[in-house]
């Protein structure tokens, strides 16, 4: 008995080792509150229970006094919570734990893990209802009294069941364990990495480009039109575009940042059915400030030039995300 805790033990631990002291801080605190919402819904339960009963008890004394004087002022029935109820209460909380942790871990690592439901964490077997016999048939026959006793279970059962999902829990290990089956042996630079990879292979296998030295040139992600104004715009929200762009970003942080970085979001990008104008310089030159990444320029015929701070970093950007392979 003693070896076979010890294996659960273990993998917690190799669950936990392979998160970052900031990530497990996050789940952690993440099923603390869990937890005590948890508890104080089970207490409210049992508070609003006994509420239910005293009121129930109330009101077959007020029918009494109405029996007598035929008079009743009371309105009852204001407490409601029954078993459905408390269930829907505390599956929305357990998901609530399952996309509060599956979201932090796609948003900070730009990852796409599914977030999947309560059921695939709490194993409970439903009971099956019964079907009522179908055609005419007699309530005294035989059929009819084999579909009630069925049913009779079915309800005592399902009663049990809705019970025990009232007082099921999660952990946030669950759904780590979870999360590393997607990972597959990854960690979760890896796996981001393998994403963007396959990102940018989808959106732009299609597209040209070349590269020259330090500069590698985009055709066709980026497009210009003329405005209500008759100034050109620059339109820059192409998935194409944003996919390469993400790329430079992670290349560009060293793998840090799996996100376009802010400063570039803002400069560089725009909202669909919007451009940047021609007036606002969108067509010079532009400091990229990066580590590698150095410059800009967009083009009216659609051409993007990105500018890297020497030619092997170039070479190395378009090999390693776009599948360069130079022609001997």
């Amino acid at each position: 008995m003693g070896s076979i805790l010890e294996k659960f033990e273990n993998v917690e631990i190799k669950s936990y080792s392979r998160l970052s002291p900031e990530d497990l801080k996050f789940c952690e605190e993440q099923q603390e509150l869990y937890d005590k919402t948890r508890l104080h819904y089970l207490r409210m339960f049992a508070g609003m229970e006994k509420l239910q009963h005293q009121e129930l008890s109330f009101r077959n004394g007020l029918k009494r006094q109405r029996k007598e004087n035929g008079s009743l002022l009371y309105i009852y029935n204001f407490i409601k919570m029954d078993a459905d109820m408390k269930k829907d209460t505390i599956l929305q909380l357990h998901q609530y734990l399952i996309r509060t942790i599956i979201s932090h871990f796609n948003e900070k690592y730009a990852i796409t893990a599914t977030q999947s439901s309560w059921e695939k964490y709490i194993h409970l077997d439903k009971p099956e209802q019964p079907s009522i016999p179908h055609g005419r048939f007699n309530r005294d026959s035989e059929e009819w009294k084999t579909y009630q006793d069925a049913d009779n279970r079915y309800k005592a059962a399902y009663s049990v069941y809705i019970e025990r999902l009232i007082h099921s829990r999660l952990t946030f290990i669950q759904i780590l364990d979870d999360i590393f089956a997607y990972l597959g042996g990854f960690s979760f630079n890896e796996k981001a990495e393998t994403e963007i990879k396959e990102l940018v292979y989808e959106k732009i296998r299609r597209e040209k480009y070349s590269i020259h030295n330090r500069k590698l040139s985009f055709y066709g992600l980026v497009t210009s039109s003329l405005n209500y104004s008759n100034n050109y715009q620059l339109s820059l929200n192409s998935e194409g575009y944003l996919a390469v762009l993400k790329a430079l970003t992670f290349y560009d942080s060293q793998k840090k940042n799996f996100k376009i970085y802010r400063s570039w979001a803002d400069r560089f990008t725009t909202y669909p059915y919007s451009g940047k104008d021609e007036n606002t310089g969108i067509y010079s030159e532009h400091d990229a400030c990066g580590n590698y990444v150095l410059q800009f320029k967009y083009f009216k015929n659609g051409r993007w030039d990105v500018t890297f701070d020497t030619g092997a970093h170039a070479l190395e950007f378009a090999r390693t995300y776009l599948r360069y392979e130079e022609v001997a």
